[in-house]
């Protein structure tokens, strides 16, 4: 699968514009209740390295490893193939990992509130983030487009053309965040 995705800062003086936007808007549909849900991530490197290979994420009560083959990044998305499965064991799969020289990187929490925008027929993640270690600057807005691995140039330009359409409409455009979140994390 492939992962279309970009983030933007929310600053105090949008959140009153982006919440009334996810909640009012007929083109979006507000997912699990509108509960918050909590991803708590692993990443993991290789002894020695500085370099994120994958990472193990606990989700609703499950994990899933995720590793994530960067296809592309331009300023304001980027473009990865992903390769998921899902573990039934946390402390199995550490012990797993570490026998195979790998090191916990460093952790990173998100609490979450998801919704879903309909474009057409095009299904578009998007999540309100607010983000242990980072809550000072502002919360942050993620929007995720899937696609299929053989996905055609023209499409994934659409993805792209599609989540930046909605950061214009959200007046966010000028707050995309390229930076991944170990960056903003100070982890490397």
């Amino acid at each position: 699968m492939k992962e279309i995705e970009s983030k933007a800062w929310i600053f105090e003086s949008d959140k009153k514009r982006v919440l009334d936007f996810l909640h009012n808007s007929e083109e979006i549909t507000i997912l699990n209740n509108g509960e918050k849900i909590i991803k708590k991530d692993v990443m993991y490197t290789k002894i020695g390295k500085n370099i994120v290979e994958f990472r193990l994420r606990e989700e609703l009560g499950k994990y899933w490893v995720t590793k994530k083959i960067r296809n592309y990044t331009k300023l304001e998305t980027e473009v990865n193939s992903e390769i998921e499965f899902e573990v039934t064991s946390e402390i199995e799969f550490h012990t797993f990992v570490k026998m195979l020289g790998y090191t916990e990187m460093y952790t990173k929490e998100k609490m979450i509130h998801q919704f879903q925008y309909t474009k057409n027929t095009v299904k578009i993640l998007i999540e309100y983030v607010k983000m242990s270690g980072l809550s000072q600057k502002g919360d942050l807005l993620e929007i995720e487009i899937l696609c299929n691995d053989n996905a055609t140039i023209k499409e994934i330009a659409e993805a792209e053309k599609n989540i930046l359409d909605i950061f214009k409409i959200l007046e966010l455009e000028n707050q995309i965040e390229p930076a991944p979140y170990g960056k903003l994390l100070g982890q490397f």
